[in-house]
């Protein structure tokens, strides 16, 4: 996941790379901070099913006894802030990442937010805030053709990107709030949020992305909001939620066994039961289906992938700004009844 907004780039210094061990790997590149700061690790490594090769970017904090992290001169061990790693793509035989597969479960269940409109569309222009080595965004650019702004508050990071994850997005460095805010009507046809906390109730994303002026600018800026939302109690959650519901006619959660992310996806008009017809229907009005098909071949609506309204779903409000990824929901009365029904037994839910 990108970091969070807050850690301002710069003052980094190449480490000693033959100091760090990589189990089954090799270090490609670390990256020395200032406390608090944590240092950037690059490695090529086997992936956890032992099946491929892939390229990692984690956040590392060094062992050298003396707090960390203090340039060239730090010491030599170091051991893993976390588990979870910030960005993972498939390595191709000629050692270049490959674009048009995503590694990490969540990513995929954010693109199947996509396909939750009322009406399946392409999307043709997409903000990404929380951008990290750009795995998320060059797959949005590659397979589905979408032209991608970018933002990061972390510069280092930003450069790992280009050199080793080849990242090629448009990208501003600066507060993903302060963008949102910024934003005319009507810019961008989908956004997503993944973005790091620090210290706060929940991981992702920061209280400062859900916060009633940014919900409100994003609502002006795009008909579609997908965000990563990571651990927090559901009363945390549900503020989320609550906060995009203000604004947006209707909040969802998508969830699934494989991760344990949940997608909130707001819009102006989703469908009234997010199903594999719909998801397949999306997908055949992709650019690159077939590989979007194998890219979301782990994703079954009401198997592997469940889905609660947050709150009973409202019709858009007027003058709102669509893009064509969304259209007017509940032209069918019966599928406003269904969804009406569904609302009256699982509506408030985070999943």
């Amino acid at each position: 996941m990108p970091p969070a907004d807050g850690h301002a780039g710069g003052g980094a210094a190449a480490g000693a790379e033959e100091q760090i061990e990589i189990p089954d790997g090799r270090v490609v590149e670390v990256v020395r901070r200032d406390a608090p700061r944590p240092t950037l690790l690059v490695s090529d490594e086997t992936a956890d099913d032992g099946a491929v090769r892939v390229r990692r970017l984690r956040f590392f904090q060094p062992d050298d006894g003396e707090g960390g992290g203090g340039g060239e001169g730090g010491g030599g061990g170091g051991e893993l802030v976390s588990d979870h790693v910030q960005t993972e793509m498939l390595l191709r035989r000629d050692g270049r990442v490959n674009a048009r597969c995503l590694r990490q479960h969540y990513h995929c269940l954010m693109v199947a937010g996509l396909s939750c409109c009322a009406e399946p569309a392409r999307v043709g222009r997409v903000a990404m805030l929380g951008h990290g080595a750009g795995a998320l965004g060059s797959f949005l650019g590659a397979v589905l053709r979408a032209i991608v702004t970018a933002v990061d508050s972390d510069a280092a990071v930003i450069a790992l990107g280009r050199q080793h994850f080849n990242d090629s997005a448009r990208v501003v460095v600066g507060d993903a709030a302060d963008f949102a805010r910024s934003q005319a009507d009507g810019s961008f046809d989908a956004v997503f949020v993944d973005i790091n906390a620090e210290r706060e109730p929940l991981a992702a994303p920061p209280a400062s992305m859900h916060a009633p002026d940014v919900v409100r600018a994003l609502a002006r800026a795009t008909p579609l909001v997908v965000v990563n939302v990571l651990e927090g109690t559901k009363a945390a959650r549900r503020g989320v939620a609550s906060a995009f519901a203000s604004e947006f006619a209707h909040v969802l959660w998508l969830r699934s066994p494989l991760c344990t992310n949940r997608i909130l996806v707001a819009g102006s008009a989703l469908a009234p039961a997010p199903s594999q017809q719909g998801l397949e229907a999306w997908v055949s009005l992709q650019p690159h289906a077939q590989v979007l098909v194998r890219t979301l071949a782990a994703l079954k609506f009401g198997s592997s992938v469940l889905h609660k309204w947050h709150l009973r779903p409202r019709p858009p409000q007027e003058g709102k700004a669509r893009g064509p990824g969304c259209s007017p929901a509940g032209k069918r009365p019966a599928q406003l009844e269904r969804s009406k029904k569904r609302a009256r037994t699982s509506g408030g839910a985070d999943g």
